[in-house]
C-alpha cells in the first residue's frame, strides 16, 4: 500500500522542511539587523557630532527595543 520515497522526493521534503523552519526565525533576524543598523547609525551620528540626529536616533533605538542605559546616557549628553 505504501511505497518507499525516491531520492528526489526525500530531497524535496528536506528542502521544504528547511524553508518552513527558516520562516519561523526570519522576523527575528530582520528585527535584529534593524537594531544593529540603528545602533550603527546612532554611533556614527555621535562620532560625527550630529547631536540633534543622536537625539532623534533615540526613537529609532526604542522602536527596535535597543535603547539601553548607555545609549540613554549618550542621548542625555547630546
Amino acid at each position: 500500500m505504501y511505497r518507499e520515497l525516491g531520492s528526489f522526493e526525500r530531497l524535496l521534503i528536506a528542502i521544504l522542511v528547511t524553508f518552513a523552519f527558516g520562516a519561523l526565525f526570519a522576523p527575528t533576524a530582520i528585527a535584529q539587523s534593524g537594531a544593529q543598523a540603528a545602533k550603527a547609525k546612532f554611533a556614527n551620528d555621535y562620532n560625527d557630532g550630529k547631536f540633534k540626529e543622536v537625539i532623534a536616533d533615540g526613537g529609532l533605538l526604542r522602536k527596535y527595543n535597543a535603547l539601553d542605559p548607555q545609549s540613554q546616557l549618550i542621548i542625555g549628553q547630546a
